[in-house]
């Protein structure tokens, strides 16, 4: 299994999980931080064609601010 495919199925996992949301955010905030290290995702630079993007992006959308 590669890293994309483990950080999908640890996403998949919180995501079906019975914690509260504010847990879920959290964990969901660590997934994000490691996707940004492993994978180079930039906050202010250009992210096109990174293969990690869309699901960087799902998890973003899933955590609660």
């Amino acid at each position: 299994m590669d890293l994309l495919e483990e950080y999908r199925k640890e996403f998949e996992q919180v995501k079906a999980s019975n914690h509260d949301q504010e847990r879920k955010s959290f964990r969901y905030s660590n997934i994000m931080t490691r996707i940004e290290k492993d994978f180079s995702i930039s906050i202010f630079g250009s992210n096109e064609g990174n293969t990690a993007l869309p699901l960087y992006k799902e998890v973003s959308q899933a955590r609660s601010l």
